[in-house]
């Protein structure tokens, strides 16, 4: 565990970032597919948090592994910050495909709640480009593959454009309680 600045952890992990790329083009062919979505760059897949009837068996994978990659980082941020009770911002788990050429731009996921944050798995890195800043603090990283990025979703952020080939990554927010 790396801590960029208070409120900003990274985990880092050893993956086979072709083997997530080849499960999230299975799931994204037979049951949830990528496809943009209003204000966002980048393709998008809402894989439900939870099972669904429309879940294959290459869904059902993907959404574990997910969970199962982030559940520890996601109790050491809450046990470092003291956060208790944290609850799913939405029903989906989001699955990006941001495609060369394109970035995001500063912006905020939750403008009020301190508590909320934001758990970011980066699925790969043969890219150019395509890091994520934090302006206001002065951060930016390269993403690596196996990357968790774990920070408050009131933090203004963006992604520097990605160049080479397609950026992938796995996304997923909480309510922390109310202040």
């Amino acid at each position: 565990m790396i801590e960029l600045s208070k409120n900003i952890l990274l985990f880092e992990n050893n993956i086979d970032s072709e083997y997530y790329i080849e499960l999230i083009d299975r799931v994204n062919n037979n049951c949830y597919p990528l496809k943009y979505a209003n204000r966002r760059p980048h393709k998008t897949m809402e894989l439900p948090y939870l099972y669904s009837e429309s879940d294959t068996a290459e869904a059902l994978e993907l959404r574990l592994k997910f969970l199962s990659i982030t559940s520890d980082p996601i109790w050491l941020y809450c046990n470092l910050y003291g956060i208790a009770g944290i609850t799913p911002k939405k029903t989906f788990i989001t699955v990006s495909k941001l495609e060369p050429e394109k970035g995001m731009v500063e912006h905020q996921d939750n403008y009020h709640e301190s508590s909320n944050f934001i758990c970011m798995f980066y699925i790969n890195d043969e890219y150019e480009g395509g890091e994520i800043f934090f302006p206001e603090l002065n951060i930016v990283h390269k993403p690596k593959s196996g990357d968790i990025l774990i920070y408050k979703s009131n933090l203004v952020h963006g992604v520097n454009r990605v160049i080479g080939t397609d950026r992938y990554s796995i996304g997923y927010g909480f309510a922390g309680p109310k202040a």
